[in-house]
C-alpha cells in the first residue's frame, strides 16, 4: 500500500482546526482557571507560520529531548 500525498501543512491545518473548534464549542463552558486556554491560543495564533509549524512538529515528537540538529522539515524556514 501506497502513502497518501498529504498537502505540506496538513498538520498545522489539521491543529487550527481543532483548537478552533475547542475555543468556539467549549470556552462558554470552561472555568475560569480553565479559560486561561484562550490566551495560549491567541498567543499561538499570533506566532509566525514556521513557529507554529515547529511547535506542532515538536509536540508530536516522542521523548522528551530533542537534537535540534533532527529539526529537518522542508516547509520550515528556520527551525532553530
Amino acid at each position: 500500500m501506497t502513502r497518501p500525498v498529504l498537502p505540506t501543512y496538513y498538520y498545522l491545518d489539521h491543529f487550527a482546526e481543532m483548537i478552533g473548534f475547542v475555543a468556539d464549542t467549549y470556552m462558554p463552558i470552561l472555568t475560569d482557571e480553565h479559560r486561561a486556554l484562550s490566551r495560549v491560543i491567541t498567543r499561538f495564533r499570533a506566532l509566525s507560520q514556521d513557529a507554529r509549524c515547529l511547535l506542532i512538529r515538536m509536540v508530536n515528537r516522542r521523548g522528551p529531548v530533542f537534537r535540534t540538529s533532527a529539526f529537518r522539515y522542508a516547509e520550515i524556514s528556520d527551525a532553530v
